[in-house]
């Protein structure tokens, strides 16, 4: 964990878990029985279709995988296949609001993981946050933050028919936060191909802060072959 007091966001990792091996988890078992005739031959519909089990005699296709029957030898066939890797993300923003690139951090951790082919998660963990995908140009950031701020502006009050939020009942002042999160986001998933995020050219991972000035916590899961 790190505790910033300079200006600049700071971001540090925790570690909730190390990649691992998955063995028979039930997330990625795919069904493998289909209804069979009594001559073992799977049946097809007359749109193409498996059709829905029949109560008939299932029968295992060649070179399929038995998952009605959980024991070790479908562990063993899994084993070495899926790999996953949970990290959390400590974000400490000193400003209100702010746009911070957690594509390098991202990247590192698809690397540590060791999958080539496979899916990454990133998402805030905060309902004032936004994890988002954009271009990683100055411009294009100063024109979120005027059109987010044009849409619901910041005000600290609770009446709304002088501008305010009924949610700052609460004692927070914080509502357009809130609804600057639900337009931007709250997570990307990225595909990982060859062992690298698979993005477009000008494709960049940002992290939006909306109510900063304390901690909070980005997660990455990367699940995967």
């Amino acid at each position: 964990m790190s505790y910033g007091t300079s200006s600049e966001p700071v971001l540090s990792t925790g570690v909730t878990g190390e990649p691992m091996e998955l063995a028979g988890s039930s997330a990625h078992r795919q069904l493998c029985t289909r209804p069979a005739d009594d001559r073992g031959r799977v049946v097809i519909n007359a749109r193409g279709h498996l059709p829905q089990r029949t109560g008939e005699v299932d029968k295992i296709l060649p070179g399929q995988l038995d998952t009605t029957r959980p024991g070790r030898d479908n562990r063993q066939r899994l084993e070495g296949r899926m790999k996953t890797l949970t990290k959390e993300l400590w974000m400490e923003v000193p400003q209100r609001r702010a746009i911070v690139s957690i594509h390098n951090e991202v990247e590192r951790l698809v690397a540590e993981s060791d999958v080539t082919d496979g899916l990454a998660l990133v998402n805030a963990m905060h309902i004032t946050a936004s994890v988002f995908i954009n271009d990683n140009e100055s411009g294009l950031h100063a024109d979120y933050e005027r059109w987010l701020e044009e849409l619901v502006p910041f005000h600290a009050g609770s009446d709304p028919t002088t501008g305010g939020y009924l949610h700052n009942r609460t004692g927070e002042d914080n509502a357009d936060a809130h609804h600057k999160r639900q337009i931007m986001g709250r997570e990307v998933v990225v595909a990982i191909t060859a062992g690298k995020l698979h993005l477009g050219p000008w494709e960049h991972i940002f992290y939006y802060e909306f109510d900063g000035r304390r901690r909070k916590r980005i997660l990455v899961k990367i699940i995967g072959e």
